[in-house]
């Protein structure tokens, strides 16, 4: 452990030698849980999937290591309810994951939840996308587990999927990432970059999906603006088109912790 300046607020924290980039300090690393962002948007009315924050003191890390913490029944049962009120019996689905993350590259393992995984019977198979996800949160840094004291069940949004890809069989869906700083937009770009699909991809169906019409620029730079004059700092805001056509603000992290692409697509 060393002492150095925390890249966003300049303030000193103990940084481990061991973390590549671990030049955040925690109290910043916080801003990056839904519970930060999330409620003030939501008292707003800002475009977002309707979303339920669920907070638990169970020690879910246990099931990282194979042990099942006592309570994880009523967790269960708190959860599926939650999902009934985000939309799981009308929709047929709901989308999972921590105050963190969801782990949605193993979609069908992870954050994506169906109405059977619902059923009191299917109870262990909706236990094995919470343990997908936590241990995603041990694996993700090498000293300690990303909080998974607060889960978010939240309304899944119907797309248009181009293709579906990685293990999970994610469906690849027109999103994009904006990136602003103090108050202004900094540059955006297509969510996915072209480097998470190997270059194992139909290059004309990737066009279509980067693609960003005139219209949609407008909308989402007025989004863009608006949230950007919510929250000081650096900020990469993530945003999904539905279906109908709508743009939803899906998540939000700290500038400093996202990735950003080499250029402009």
């Amino acid at each position: 452990m060393k002492k150095i300046n925390c890249k966003r607020c300049n303030n000193k924290f103990n940084s481990n030698d061991f973390i590549v980039g671990d030049n955040v300090c925690p109290t910043c690393e916080r801003m990056n849980c839904i519970t930060f962002w999330y409620p003030r948007l939501f008292r707003l009315g800002f475009p977002m999937p309707k979303t339920i924050i669920i907070h638990t003191n169970l020690p879910l890390e246990k099931l990282a290591d194979g042990e099942m913490p006592k309570g994880i029944e009523m967790f269960l049962i708190e959860l599926v309810g939650r999902m009934i009120d985000v939309g799981l019996a009308e929709n047929g689905k709901v989308f999972l994951r921590t105050g963190y993350l969801s782990n949605k590259h193993d979609w069908e393992k992870s954050c994506f939840i169906t109405k059977e995984l619902g059923k009191s019977e299917n109870r262990k198979e909706l236990l094995k996308h919470i343990i997908n996800i936590v241990e995603m949160s041990s694996f993700a840094t090498i000293d300690k587990t990303i909080p998974i004291d607060f889960w978010a069940v939240r309304e899944f949004i119907e797309t248009e999927p181009y293709f579906t890809y990685f293990a999970g069989k994610m469906p690849i869906t027109k999103e994009r990432r904006y990136f602003v700083k103090n108050g202004k937009i900094e540059c955006h770009h297509n969510y996915w970059d072209r480097k998470a699909f190997n270059n194992n991809i139909d290059e004309k169906l990737f066009e279509k999906m980067a693609e960003l019409s005139k219209e949609d620029e407008k909308i989402l730079n007025q989004m863009a603006n608006y949230v950007a004059g919510l929250f000081s700092g650096y900020w990469s805001l993530d945003f999904l088109k539905s279906k109908k056509g709508d743009w939803y603000l899906t998540d939000m992290a700290i500038g400093e912790r996202s990735y950003h692409q080499e250029h402009k697509t």
